[in-house]
């Protein structure tokens, strides 16, 4: 009944809570629309903020970090079903907390939050979502009374022209759902140039904050958070990103000093051939930057095996924890396995296992409608890209390019195709180095993971 107590205090709360526990780089990626309607991340934040209420900031910390990663959604793989988290005892692993998710025509439409009591999993909290297509309409949060499920948030989505305009948060008041905050989100050619955030005052919606994006090309170069004082907007934060082909290089993290932006962090990012190798973490002195803490990524082919973090002793780097990853031949994560350095070596503190639905794999048996054996040649690619399908039946199509992050970053218009083989030539030079996923959308639908080098 705690957690239950607790999961309705957080929701009811929630706005307030999320810019209290935080960092500016979290405050300003809850903004992003692909960061908001994408479930997985979602999911780890509101488990994390469960943990930080309930007084276990080390778990809540770990499922944040695990938001980093979370880019599985569409990416052409099977399907989560169980994510489950244990913590070591000394000789063995212990159950902890699962995630359930349950999909209907690929979309998770239900995931539920259980915690193991010894001998059982019990019931802790839940999220329903609605779609419209591929598009989430609307979420519910319910908590888990011991006997029945209790509604605690609804979030609302609303979208133009395929993107998102307005989210809407509201928590259950007994008999109705009340207005607490929402967002509004401005664009230009494709690219997100606002974000507002509002809060309800019980008869209208009244400014908080907001978020200004500035871009070179796709890529976000400068941030802004503004606070609304009542009669203006005033400065909060600043990020100011840095890219090369290979991605971002360098952000810096800068605060509003009144009549100047003061600098307060920055990370530096390396790459080994388009992958991501080092990241590091520095604080501002006053006069010069401080190294704080640093991750290495170590890989096996494309999949991150081993990443390190180390924070910085002064005159060396000093390990801290890592995760070792293994993965399935699909290329689907199979575990991730937690270790805390104890000064003379690595000890096992938590991990995380994954169950896949493989049933939705698809193969030549696919129903009508389906693209078979969606392919992208060569992969990895640099430049020119043939995307190669079969369609069981005539209809229109269209491509899509997504990253890591979820955001599109390349388009082919809708095109009438013919029942067969198709292939169709895709100029793809533009692209930074990375992980991309193609998703083919329309008469038929299918998704594939491809790499791009430079």
């Amino acid at each position: 009944m705690r957690y239950v107590l607790l999961i309705a205090l957080l929701l009811a709360a929630a706005p307030a809570f999320a810019q209290q526990h935080t960092s500016t780089a979290e405050r300003v990626r809850s903004h992003d629309p692909h960061v908001v309607t994408n479930p997985e991340v979602q999911r780890y934040l509101w488990a994390a903020d469960c943990f930080d209420l309930a007084g276990e900031t080390e778990r809540a910390d770990w499922l944040r970090q695990r938001v980093l990663d979370a880019a599985r959604t569409d990416a052409g793989l099977p399907l989560l079903t169980e994510e489950r988290f244990q913590s070591w005892n000394g000789t063995d692993w212990d159950d902890e907390f699962r995630f359930i998710l349950t999909y209907v025509d690929g979309n998770a439409t239900e995931f539920v939050f259980q915690q193991w009591d010894g001998a059982a999993w019990q019931n802790f909290a839940r999220t329903l979502s609605t779609y419209d297509g591929d598009l989430v309409v609307e979420t519910i949060s319910q908590s888990w009374t011991g006997a029945a499920w209790l509604n605690t948030a609804r979030t609302l989505y609303t979208y133009a022209g395929g993107e998102l305009s307005e989210v809407v948060f509201q928590f259950w008041a007994g008999s109705s759902w009340a207005n607490v905050q929402r967002t509004l989100y401005t664009y230009a050619g494709g690219l997100l140039t606002e974000a507002v955030s509002q809060n309800w005052t019980g008869s209208d919606w009244i400014n908080a904050s907001r978020t200004l994006y500035t871009y070179d090309g796709d890529n976000v170069t400068e941030v802004i958070t503004q606070d609304w004082t009542g009669t203006a907007w005033q400065n909060a934060t600043r990020t100011i990103s840095t890219y090369d082909g290979s991605g971002v290089t360098e952000v810096v993290e800068q605060v509003w000093g009144g009549s100047d932006w003061m600098n307060a962090s920055r990370t530096l990012y390396t790459y080994d051939g388009g992958s991501l190798t080092v990241v590091v973490e520095q604080e501002w002195s006053g006069s010069d930057w401080t190294n704080t803490t640093r991750t290495l990524y170590t890989y096996s082919g494309l999949n991150a095996t081993e990443v390190v973090v180390q924070t910085w002793g002064g005159s060396d780097w000093v390990n801290d924890t890592r995760n070792l990853s293994t993965y399935n031949p699909d290329g689907t994560v199979s575990e991730i396995v937690t270790q805390n350095w104890d000064e003379t070596e690595w000890v096992n503190g938590s991990r995380v296992l994954f169950f896949y639905d493989t049933s939705t794999d698809v193969d030549d048996g696919a129903v009508p409608g389906e693209a078979i054996r969606l392919t992208v040649f060569p992969n990895p690619l640099r430049s020119d890209a043939t995307v190669s399908f079969r369609l069981t039946q005539a209809g229109t199509v269209a491509l899509d390019v997504f990253d890591v992050t979820g955001r599109r970053v390349a388009a082919l218009p809708e095109q009438a195709l013919g029942a067969g083989e198709q292939a169709v030539r895709w100029d793809l030079s533009t692209l930074p180095a990375g992980v991309y996923v193609l998703k083919m959308h329309g008469a038929a639908t299918a998704t594939q993971r491809f790499v791009v080098v430079r």
